[in-house]
């Protein structure tokens, strides 16, 4: 591994905390155009993230999901939370994205694991609770839904840990939007 390689792979990590008990990750096998998952019991370490960056991942083998969910004595926080939109390309959710920038709300956004959604993450200034971030996404849900939309998923799900979501920036690619936040 190169040393930028290293250095990105670090930052998706402090950036993308974890479960420190368990995370996902895409093996081989399965279905044509789906994801073979698996539950590994264990916090996702630097060679995960490595792997997930590697360009051999890109069509998914190699990629790391990430439970949700730092334990603070008996509560558990997050510093990222997530829609996930199953139906929406990301240039269908134009008026959404205007509608969370003109309320100051900044994200990050990328195409769904498979191409076929979007996953808009939220990077917080400091951790909350798993039940303040899945309070706000639910308002957030609302009001997406009122514009239409559905097919919503909410990381966190709720106020635990969930099933976890595969990262953004798999094979350290272009997202196909002109940038590359993780490496700009």
């Amino acid at each position: 591994m190169n040393e930028e390689h290293f250095g990105l792979a670090q930052v998706l990590m402090t950036v993308f905390p974890g479960h420190p008990e368990q995370h996902i990750a895409w093996i081989p096998g399965g279905e044509p155009g789906e994801k073979n998952t698996t539950m590994r019991h264990r916090r996702a370490g630097l060679a995960e993230f490595s792997r997930h960056l590697h360009p051999d991942s890109r069509s998914g083998v190699g990629a790391v999901g990430i439970v949700q969910g730092i334990k603070t004595k008996r509560v558990w926080r997050t510093p990222w939370a997530v829609l996930d939109f199953d139906q929406q390309k990301p240039a269908e959710l134009e008026e959404y994205f205007n509608l969370l920038s003109s309320r100051g709300l900044n994200f990050l956004f990328n195409t769904g694991t498979r191409g076929r959604g979007t996953h808009i993450f939220f990077l917080l200034d400091t951790a909350v609770t798993l039940h303040q971030a899945h309070k706000v996404l639910t308002l957030l849900h609302a009001v997406a839904k009122t514009m239409g939309m559905n097919g919503i998923h909410l990381r966190p799900s709720s106020g635990k840990p969930g099933s976890g979501l595969y990262l953004p920036y798999r094979g350290a690619g272009d997202d196909g939007f002109g940038a590359n936040p993780l490496v700009d």
